[in-house]
């Protein structure tokens, strides 16, 4: 299935035109090269994205708050490591079935969620609640031991309260934005949050090697830095690059 997907999606970037008129002229190599570098350098990144702020520090803010959750939301990858070779040791099929019901329950609450729920509430409060109820079910899953049925009662609250974040972190920066900037401000959040990405891997491959239990704390601390984040009222200095 999943060769059949990327054949798919090859086929369709084969098939589908541009969406723009007129094809913009490629870069030089050397213009490419410097455009990758600026793309790895997060204080680059960071200036660039303190130019689109308002002055009041709240996209920075909200930025740093992404980064806080893409470092704790590792845990989607590190799961299938976990489930196999930790305390359940879960086979294939066991694993498959565990994540089909995970996200068939995440989508049918996701989309009752925003759909009824999000715009009637004060989004920050909900982000350092939800969060702040998501800190000890990291906890858990590191100390669920071999209780299955103690790993999918977690992961049913899991889809109540840590899976519904990231959306709402999504909706306050567009709202943050404008239909001129917010091309540009998503794709410096997007390469930040990258960066972010990688780091979690290696830190939470670290700990792993120490104990399969230990990266689940390093998730709880990360989502910790979320809520208090959420919770900030103080105007962010300005950082130079």
């Amino acid at each position: 299935m999943r060769v059949g997907l990327a054949a798919l999606n090859i086929g369709l970037t084969l098939w589908l035109r541009e969406t723009l008129p007129h094809r913009p002229p490629g870069l030089a190599p050397g213009a490419l090269r410097a455009a990758v570098r600026r793309a790895l350098n997060p204080l680059d990144l960071w200036a660039r994205l303190r130019r689109h702020d308002d002055g009041s520090g709240r996209l920075r803010r909200l930025v740093l708050t992404q980064v806080a959750f893409t470092l704790c939301i590792g845990n989607y990858f590190y799961f299938v490591p976990y489930l196999s070779t930790g305390p359940l040791r879960m086979n294939a099929r066991d694993i498959s079935v565990f994540f089909m019901y995970f996200g068939v329950l995440s989508i049918a609450i996701n989309y009752g969620f925003y759909t009824f729920l999000a715009d009637r509430i004060n989004q920050h409060k909900a982000i350092a609640f939800l969060g702040g109820l998501g800190i000890p079910l990291f906890v858990g899953y590191g100390v669920v031991g071999t209780s299955w049925v103690g790993v999918y009662a977690i992961a049913t609250i899991d889809c109540l309260t840590i899976s519904l974040v990231g959306g709402l972190l999504e909706g306050l920066l567009a709202r943050l934005t404008t239909d001129t900037t917010r091309g540009e401000v998503f794709g410096l959040n997007q390469a930040i949050q990258g960066l972010a990405s990688v780091a979690t891997t290696l830190v939470y491959g670290a700990l792993s090697l120490l104990d399969v239990r230990l990266p689940w704390a390093w998730f709880a601390g990360c989502l910790g830095v979320v809520v208090w984040l959420a919770t900030r009222k103080e105007r962010l200095s300005p950082v130079s690059a």
